[in-house]
């Protein structure tokens, strides 16, 4: 039961963490946070980190009811599926940080303040609770391509805010610098790539554990 109660303080951890952030961003003042009240939601940091936090809760109350019958750890498939796909779209920021943002953009920005637990902190909690403690069915590839739904859908929301409506147009700045030089193409295909890889890595790592 030790298990049991180390993944509910995490899922409860996350849950609280991330509504504490949200709610700042809608109480500080523009000139300083750029990312306050309701323009934080064009960041995939911000929608997936309230997407885990949401999938968090509902793990919570539902491992409680379940638990309080006798069974533990007793998640039905589709809120393991969730669990999945909220965990990919975390440790995708994680990765996008790492590999890509950190790099261009400077990990002093990346890494300070709440952006610390957004990009680091957040997706890693999410990844230790799945594939370490909430691994008791295994994933298959087809639920790896599910997986990756969240990420595909954000990235046609913003090809279409950045590069068909424009900033003019009432649509979005390439906040992220995935147009830079007009290289679109190749942006959203090493994305897609990366969240592939991502949701694999996560499946074979929470399958392998699984099997321990």
């Amino acid at each position: 039961m030790a298990g049991f109660y180390i993944d509910m303080a995490i899922n409860v951890a996350i849950f609280l963490i991330s509504m504490i952030i949200l709610v700042r961003h809608f109480m500080k003042e523009p000139e300083q946070e750029v990312l306050v009240g309701v323009k934080t939601f064009r960041f995939f940091t911000t929608l997936s980190n309230l997407f885990s936090a949401l999938v968090c809760f509902m793990i919570v109350i539902v491992s409680i009811r379940m638990a309080l019958k006798g069974c533990a750890f007793c998640l039905p498939s589709w809120l393991h599926i969730l669990k999945f796909m909220s965990t990919q779209a975390v440790m995708l920021t994680f990765f996008t940080v790492m590999v890509f943002l950190g790099p261009v953009k400077g990990f002093g920005r990346q890494l300070r303040g709440a952006s610390f637990y957004m990009h680091v902190v957040g997706p890693l909690l999410a990844f230790v609770s799945l594939c370490f403690l909430e691994n008791q069915e295994k994933l298959t590839l087809g639920q790896a391509f599910v997986a990756m739904l969240p990420t595909v859908l954000y990235a046609g929301l913003y090809l279409y805010k950045v590069l068909i409506l424009g900033e003019d147009n009432g649509g979005w700045p390439d906040f992220y610098g995935f147009n830079r030089g007009g290289k679109w193409k190749i942006s959203a295909t090493l994305m897609i790539v990366g969240s592939l890889v991502t949701s694999l890595l996560i499946m074979t790592t929470h399958n392998y554990l699984k099997g321990i």
